[in-house]
């Protein structure tokens, strides 16, 4: 009898520690919620953790750092910001700018009021000095089964990885040249991998095109390629 009622409290008291965890969970999902849609920003912008966020701001101007998660203020300062976010998560810069009231002068606000930071945990950079293709790109003719590969250096907070499935395009007068990575997809390993991209499209003759390739966290990386098209 002793063992069934006690099994019957333990039960009782998983259930009330499982709500309680769920509760909390939502708790703070709703709290995130009501942050971000009460602190709507007028700029959003997506980087990589352990990367460097700058904004000019002028001497009279200050701005403030929030955690959304945590709700605390990480860091602030006065004037230029150039802050390195080592933790991936969602910040908010809080901006406070001293207008001058002064006849003649300009009275609406230079800078945005809030900016939205959201740290990515992932982080890829292009290698574009290692950019090979199967065969040269010839003016008119179509790329049609080339391909071009390149290094990039791949680091994930957690250590996770990642499956890389973008393409790239290219800029340039008359160019349509752009490329699928291979297979469908790679699974990106943390440090060095190299990316095999097919190929479709022309490019003109006698003219230089940039190459815009896309990193894990939709960024652009464009590389101008130096050599003219034959």
């Amino acid at each position: 009898m002793e063992n069934k009622l006690l099994l019957k409290g333990r039960k009782k008291l998983l259930f009330l520690l499982c709500f309680l965890c769920v509760s909390m969970n939502s708790f703070g999902f709703i709290i995130k919620q009501h942050y971000l849609q009460t602190n709507d920003p007028s700029e959003k912008y997506v980087i990589s953790y352990n990367t460097a966020f700058k904004f000019e701001f002028d001497g009279g101007t200050s701005w403030k750092i929030t955690n959304i998660e945590t709700n605390m203020v990480s860091t602030s300062g006065v004037g230029n910001l150039d802050v390195m976010f080592d933790t991936p998560g969602t910040y908010l810069i809080t901006v406070s700018e001293t207008i001058n009231h002064n006849q003649g002068s300009c009275e609406h606000n230079h800078y945005p009021e809030k900016i939205m930071i959201e740290v990515s945990p992932y982080k890829l950079d292009f290698d574009f000095s290692t950019i090979k293709f199967s065969k040269g790109l010839k003016g008119g003719q179509s790329a049609n089964g080339s391909t071009l590969k390149i290094d990039v250096f791949f680091s994930s907070y957690n250590n996770n990885t990642v499956v890389y499935n973008k393409i790239f395009k290219t800029a340039g007068v008359g160019t349509s040249v752009a490329g699928n990575i291979k297979d469908g997809g790679m699974t990106l390993q943390q440090g060095k991998n190299t990316l095999e991209f097919q190929l479709n499209g022309q490019a003109t003759k006698d003219t230089y095109i940039m190459f815009d390739f896309v990193d894990v966290n939709d960024g652009v990386q464009s590389y101008g390629f130096t050599n003219k098209i034959q």
